[in-house]
């Protein structure tokens, strides 16, 4: 103690550091004063070398997340002067001593460091900045800070799940899957790192910095399903995230089945076929090619008329379908076909007679589609013999066989390749009766006696036996007198000619005749007979 109010501390030789004096102080007046009051103090001490020795440096490792902003240290923190004092006095001086540590930046400010990491320093990289720490007059030491990245602590990106819905079979289709993403880093761009298939079978997927393909198979149809990976800035596996590309593969419609001949028509042929696959999208209609000519038709289902064809031309055909992709295939060729149609009816045949039969003749009818290749001719009632519809390839025929007398009606249509199927219309019917020469009639002569002019002959003949068209000639008298003598004879008509005349028949008196007067010619039989005037 230097005096009552002074405490004089002297360290030990050579010793710097820490020390401290502990006293008792009191307010007493007298060694006997009991009301007095004491306390014991403890002043701090630090003891300053009288050389220059250096400080003691011990940093933290500086922990920084990419892309975010410096952080900030004093270096006085981290450094203790030799009298075991923290650095927060200005006795020290700070400066780096050698280049920045790659993927960072240091900044050195007295004794404040910034320290950043590059937004694509990847987490865990590490780097020690270089230092010298200034003491004392012209005193330096070297130290070091370390440095690491660790991971950002910002949220991860978000990408949102894409479906396109115009994928084709065997094209590749690219979408921009980044578009509308969150990127926790907006000053650059999410990368996509990579992409892989979930549908089984439906194809490959590739992907650049920004995009992901598809390329379904040539066979898929449906929804192919590609799942892609993105990273941010900083390249962190552990904050890459997942979404999925969904493209609704489509293609061209299945070639259809070969079309199916329903009806044949003149110029005209109707097929049908089934659906094929729509491949994903519907079929919108149908295209028909014609062979020969290649003429096209657009239909809309799978029932169609082809018109505008060529009678009697052979045709195949194909089908193929569309939908909004592209078209199908063509289909093979169906079955042949050939348009065509029946000949018109022929006009009214001419007709002419016979005995036992009846020729007809007619006009070749104009025929719209093939060659009118014969006719079929028809008489009705049937022939006794016979069938009542022959067919000829002329414009003639004599029907034989038939019943004189007898009314016959004949109609007549033509064929060509078209008949086949359905007959062409029949003419108008005409009618016509066939008819022979009668026979000779038979006849007889009886003597009658006859009042006023004498005796009488009576003639008498019946129709004559035929097969020709009956005679107006009925059984029938005649009276005729009997003298002069007389001879009568008799024939028979019908619609062909009349018949030779009967053998004549004669009577005679029994007595001398008188003069004959007024003689006749003889009468034929059904004639009336004038009677002869006799001799005053």
């Amino acid at each position: 103690m230097v005096d009552d109010t002074t405490l004089q501390f002297t360290s030990a030789p050579g010793y710097a550091g820490p020390a401290s004096i502990t006293l008792t102080v009191t307010d007493a007046t007298g060694a006997g004063d009991t009301t007095a009051r004491t306390a014991t103090l403890t002043i701090p001490i630090t003891v300053y070398a009288l050389e220059d020795n250096p400080p003691t440096f011990l940093p933290s490792t500086l922990d920084v997340a990419p892309g975010e902003a410096p952080i900030t240290v004093d270096l006085r923190a981290f450094t203790t002067g030799p009298e075991g004092e923290d650095g927060a006095t200005d006795r020290y001086t700070y400066r780096m001593s050698s280049g920045q540590p790659a993927g960072f930046s240091a900044e050195l400010t007295g004794s404040l460091l910034k320290v950043s990491a590059g937004a694509t320093t990847a987490k865990g990289v590490t780097g020690r900045l270089d230092l010298v720490i200034g003491y004392g007059a012209t005193g330096t030491v070297e130290a070091a800070v370390d440095l690491r990245v660790i991971a950002s602590s910002r949220r991860t990106a978000l990408v949102n799940d894409r479906t396109v819905t115009n994928g084709v079979q065997g094209k590749e289709t690219t979408v921009s899957v980044l578009e509308g993403a969150y990127n926790p880093f907006p000053e650059s761009p999410l990368t996509i790192v990579g992409a892989v298939v979930e549908t089984p079978g439906a194809g490959t997927a590739s992907a650049t910095s920004s995009t992901v393909t598809a390329r379904p198979a040539a066979d898929f149809v449906g929804p192919m399903v590609v799942r892609f990976r993105v990273r941010d800035v900083t390249g962190d596996p552990d904050r890459e995230v997942e979404a999925r590309l969904t493209v609704v593969v489509r293609g061209a419609p299945a070639t259809p089945t070969p079309p199916r001949i329903g009806e044949i028509r003149d110029r005209t042929v109707v097929l049908s076929w089934d659906a094929p696959d729509s491949r994903g999208e519907p079929i919108t209609g149908y295209r028909v090619v014609a062979s020969p000519g290649n003429l096209v038709t657009q239909c809309p289902a799978t029932t169609c008329t082809i018109s505008g064809l060529t009678n009697d031309v052979t045709y195949t055909f194909t089908v193929a379908a569309q939908n909004a992709v592209d078209w199908s295939e063509p289909s093979a060729p169906s079955a042949q076909a050939r348009p065509d149609a029946v000949p018109e009816a022929p006009g009214a045949p001419t007709l002419s007679f016979g005995d036992g039969s009846i020729s007809a003749t007619w006009n070749a009818p104009a025929s719209p589609g093939s060659p009118v290749s014969g006719y079929d001719v028809m008489i009705s009632p049937a022939p006794l013999s016979g069938t009542p519809t022959v067919q000829v390839s002329t414009t003639h025929h004599t029907f034989d066989g038939l019943k004189n007398g007898t009314a016959y009606s004949v109609v007549v249509r033509a064929r060509n390749k078209a008949t086949d199927a359905t007959p062409a219309p029949w003419s108008a019917a005409s009618l016509e009766t066939p008819a022979g020469v009668p026979g000779v009639p038979a006849v007889s002569a009886t003597r009658q006696s006859a009042s006023g002019s004498g005796p009488v002959i009576v003639v008498t003949w019946a129709p004559p036996p035929t097969t020709a068209t009956p005679s107006r000639a009925t059984r029938s008298a005649s009276t005729v007198p009997l003298w002069p003598p007389s001879v009568a004879t008799c024939s028979a008509t019908s619609s062909a000619r009349p018949s030779v005349g009967s053998t004549p028949s004669a009577c005679g008196r029994r007595t001398r005749p008188g003069r004959p007067t007024g003689v006749r010619p003889p009468a034929r039989c059904g004639a009336p007979r004038r009677r002869p005037r006799t001799s005053p």
